[in-house]
């Protein structure tokens, strides 16, 4: 069993207690439920307006093995106007 998994189901007993001590009336649970409530609300809002990120790169330009073209260069790295470099 994947951690991930694990973490689900553990989460998933921890809620369905929670919900039978609300239910028998420890309101002490009550704002537990509500907090667990807004924060998934939260974090699904969050994924569907940024999507899913996208797996890392498995090489980045300005990593020292780039053999890209480089950038546009700035105006400093220029050579002066008329005169050799």
């Amino acid at each position: 069993m994947s951690v991930t998994r694990l973490a689900l189901v553990l989460g998933a007993l921890v809620l369905a207690g929670l919900c039978v001590l609300a239910g028998i009336g420890f309101t002490a649970a009550i704002p537990v439920l509500v907090t667990v409530a807004v924060l998934v609300v939260l974090v699904g809002g969050g994924n569907l307006i940024a999507g899913r990120s996208s797996p890392p790169a498995a090489h980045r330009v300005g990593d020292p093995g780039d053999q890209s073209e480089p950038g546009p260069r700035s105006p400093a790295d220029r050579p002066a106007a008329g005169g050799a470099a």
